[in-house]
């Protein structure tokens, strides 16, 4: 499940294997290795997670995890906005 995750937000932001690689500090082919889906360890996969700013949840397939956080970001971000609203007014 993570690699086709992994590998979409790559092609999202229109990034090679290698770039990415780059920034792990990995060899290419160990990257690519993990999108066709190779064991990725604990610490990398909360190095890509860190990078696609996403959860380590999320690229695991926990999506309801992800949309649950979405919307209490959502939810947060309303309510600053009314505060500045009514601070403004």
């Amino acid at each position: 499940m993570y690699a086709e995750k992994i590998k979409s937000l790559r092609l999202k932001r229109n990034w090679s294997q290698s770039l990415l690689a780059k920034k792990l500090k990995v060899a290419p082919s160990t990257y690519g290795a993990w999108e066709k889906g190779k064991k990725i360890p604990a610490q990398r996969l909360a190095e890509i997670a860190k990078i696609f700013g996403v959860s380590t949840s999320y690229l695991l397939g926990d999506e309801d995890l992800q949309r649950e956080n979405l919307k209490k970001a959502i939810y947060y971000l309303e309510e600053g906005i009314d505060l500045l609203k009514r601070g403004m007014a």
